[in-house]
C-alpha cells in the first residue's frame, strides 16, 4: 500500500472516530485533508455536510449541498431540504424533498414539519396521522397530528383522534393538553378542565423525574416554562366557566 493510501486511510479512520464521538468540529479539517488526498470522493463531502448540519451551520451546509451535481446532488437532497427548512425557505425545502434522498418516512416527517411552519395545518395533520398509523410506538406523531388538527380549526377531528386512547392519554401530558384544546374549541369546558389538570399532573411528574427535584421542592416546578401553556388554558377555561 502506498504512503498516500496509508495516509488517506488514517484520515478516514479519524473522521469516523470523531463522527462516532459526535466531535463534529474536529471532523471538518479532516474532511478538507481527505478531500486533498482523494479529490472527488463523494463520501468525504457527505461527511462534511453531515458535520455542518450537526453544528447547525445551515448556510455552509446548504452551500456544500449546492456544489453537488447529478446523482450526487440527489443523494444529499434531504440534507439540502433540511437546511432550507431551518433557514425558513419552506417552498424551496419542499422542492428539494420532491427530488428524493433519505427514506420515505424520513422525508414525510420533514415535509410535515415544513407544512406546519407554512401554516398548511390540515395537510400536516393528515401526514402525521398516517405516520403514526405506520409507527404507533412514536406517540409524538400523534401529538403533532392532534395539534395540527386544532391549529387547522378542525378541533372535532382532533377530539375523534384522541378520545378513545386512554392508555396513551394517561402517559402523555402533551396528548392530554391537545385533547383539552380540542375540547375547549368544542365548548366542552368541564371535560377540558379535567384534561388540563391531568396534563399538569403528568407534566409535573415528568419534570420532577427529569430534573431530579426533591419532593419537598416540587412547588418550584410551578413556574417551569413547560407548564406555562397549561396554566394559560386553565385560566381561560376557568374564566369562561365563571370560576
Amino acid at each position: 500500500m502506498s504512503e498516500g493510501a496509508v495516509g488517506l486511510e488514517a484520515t478516514i479512520s479519524a473522521i469516523k472516530r470523531h463522527l462516532d464521538a459526535e466531535e463534529f468540529e474536529a471532523v471538518l479539517p479532516l474532511c478538507s485533508k481527505a478531500a486533498e488526498q482523494r479529490p472527488g470522493a463523494q463520501e468525504i463531502r457527505r461527511c462534511r455536510i453531515f458535520a455542518l448540519v450537526n453544528l447547525s451551520r445551515w448556510s455552509d451546509a446548504l452551500q456544500a449541498c449546492d456544489k453537488e451535481q447529478g446523482k450526487d446532488a440527489e443523494a444529499v437532497s434531504f440534507e439540502k431540504a433540511y437546511c432550507l427548512y431551518r433557514l425558513n425557505r419552506f417552498q424551496e425545502a419542499l422542492n428539494a424533498l420532491a427530488k428524493g434522498g433519505a427514506g420515505e418516512a424520513q422525508r414525510a416527517r420533514l415535509e410535515a414539519q415544513v407544512r406546519y411552519r407554512m401554516g398548511d395545518y390540515e395537510s400536516c395533520a393528515g401526514m402525521y396521522e398516517k405516520l403514526f398509523a405506520n409507527d404507533p410506538e412514536e406517540v409524538g406523531l400523534l401529538v403533532n397530528a392532534a395539534a395540527s388538527y386544532v391549529s387547522s380549526g378542525k378541533a372535532r377531528q382532533a377530539y375523534i383522534l384522541l378520545k378513545d386512547r386512554e392508555e396513551l392519554l394517561d402517559s402523555s401530558y402533551e396528548l392530554c393538553f391537545n385533547l383539552a384544546c380540542a375540547l375547549i374549541e368544542e365548548a366542552k369546558l368541564g371535560e377540558a378542565q379535567e384534561r388540563l389538570h391531568k396534563a399538569k399532573e403528568l407534566c409535573v411528574a415528568e419534570l420532577v423525574q427529569a430534573e431530579e427535584v426533591a419532593e419537598e421542592d416540587t412547588e418550584s416546578i410551578e413556574v417551569h416554562e413547560e407548564l406555562a401553556a397549561i396554566h394559560v388554558q386553565l385560566g381561560c377555561v376557568l374564566q369562561r366557566r365563571g370560576q
